[in-house]
């Protein structure tokens, strides 16, 4: 089951981007990044790069190793990342479980902004 939310999450990562600060000079793919810049990293690109990932347009519920950045990584991680985790992993058994018992009634309903990705409503009918 982790394996899959891990997937799930890199396939389309709830954070798309966060703005950092750079604490010293860099070079990072051959671009000189200074102190005190800032730069955006675009976690939900990261997550398809092809370098890190074989065939990332893909859904791969077996995919491994899948080390992405949906939640972040290291001292940058996210605080909930742990919670988030539990979470998926408790209530994805209990969906597919009921899954053909679900019928969707209209299209999900997305989080209307850029960086902060999530579903807001899911139209679903139980029979």
């Amino acid at each position: 089951m982790e394996t899959a939310v891990r997937e799930l999450m890199r396939f389309d990562p709830p954070v798309q981007a966060q703005e950092k600060l750079i604490v010293q000079d860099i070079c990072l793919g051959g671009q000189r990044l200074g102190r005190g810049q800032t730069v955006t990293v675009l976690l939900g690109s990261a997550c398809h790069d092809p370098a890190q990932f074989i065939d990332p347009g893909r859904l791969r519920l077996d995919r491994r190793p899948n080390r992405h950045l949906a939640l972040g990584d290291g001292p940058h991680r996210c605080l909930g990342a742990s919670l988030d985790m539990a979470q998926a992993k408790g209530s994805l058994p209990l969906l597919a479980r009921h899954a053909p018992r679900l019928h969707p009634t209209g299209p999900p309903v997305r989080e209307p902004n850029p960086v902060l990705r999530g579903i807001t409503a899911a139209p679903l009918r139980l029979t």
